[in-house]
């Protein structure tokens, strides 16, 4: 666990009673069936470039806090294939304030995510990425292939996101990118989760406690 999220958990310990970290979902053979039928996975295959995509057999969240589940999002998981699967019809009624900002991350951040996962290991993405999205360009090209390791890493939030919606499990992505007004200044999330961390953190606490309860009234809506 990297040291982002060792303090978002130290965080939800203190704003809430008993949160989980890493909590696993493994799949039954009949779920998993059901879930590589969903339209909207066939809709992704065919945004992504490739004739079929199937559901993991286990999906793991980063934390749980009021039965709504908490995923973190670095600067890794912006850029146009994110975007691409964030204007999926899976989308279309849900009521989750991150979705919108995710979508504009995506289109603002790409760069940074070059940056931080231009090398050959994270453009590629190794055997699974390959595996399910074949060979990529070279770093840096979207031109051809483009990026199998960056289309893999959209398509595991893809598949996190199509479980808790359709498990109707309410869900909160909270991103790098976020901003918190502190002193009349709006600082992104990220950067208050590496610097000042102990003079932040009670922001950061009533942070949380607002998104937890944001994502319940979304959810309840």
């Amino acid at each position: 666990m990297n040291i982002k999220l060792k303090r978002i958990e130290e965080v939800l310990l203190e704003a809430f009673v008993d949160p989980a970290t890493v909590v696993t979902a493994s799949l039954h053979a009949s779920e998993q069936q059901r879930l590589n039928a969903d339209a909207t996975l066939i809709e992704l295959a065919e945004d992504l470039g490739v004739s079929h995509l199937s559901v993991p057999a286990s999906l793991s969240f980063d934390f749980k806090a009021r039965s709504v589940m908490i995923l973190w999002d670095d600067v890794t998981t912006f850029h146009r294939y994110r975007g691409i699967s964030l204007r999926n019809t899976l989308y279309e009624n849900i009521k989750y304030k991150w979705h919108a900002e995710q979508q504009r991350y995506c289109r603002t951040y790409e760069s940074q995510c070059l940056k931080a996962a231009g090398t050959f290991s994270e453009w590629n993405g190794g055997t699974p990425a390959y595996q399910l999205f074949g060979r990529s360009s070279e770093p840096g090209d979207f031109g051809g292939a483009g990026a199998a390791g960056w289309k893999y890493r959209a398509y595991v939030a893809f598949c996190q996101d199509l479980y808790l919606i359709r498990q109707n499990i309410p869900m909160l992505r909270v991103s790098v990118y976020d901003p918190l007004l502190i002193d009349g200044k709006m600082q992104p999330l990220g950067f208050l989760l590496q610097n000042n961390f102990a003079q932040h953190k009670s922001y950061l606490v009533n942070y949380f406690k607002r998104k937890v309860e944001q994502a319940m009234f979304a959810y309840l809506a």
